[in-house]
């Protein structure tokens, strides 16, 4: 995952589809779909994480 991947997949975690959420926060946490990219950090203590 580049730079550019990851600041969209992080504006995807906002938006009102749930479905995109989930998604989004799946590319973002999962290690198999990130590859050796640490997930950000703020995605998770904003609270999106447990948004659906």
């Amino acid at each position: 995952m580049d730079t550019e991947s990851m600041g969209l997949l992080i504006a995807m975690a906002d938006d009102p589809d749930a479905g995109v959420r989930v998604m989004a926060l799946h590319a973002l946490a999962c290690d198999r779909c990130r590859g050796d990219t640490c997930a950000p950090g703020a995605i998770w203590s904003s609270g999106l994480a447990s948004a659906g």
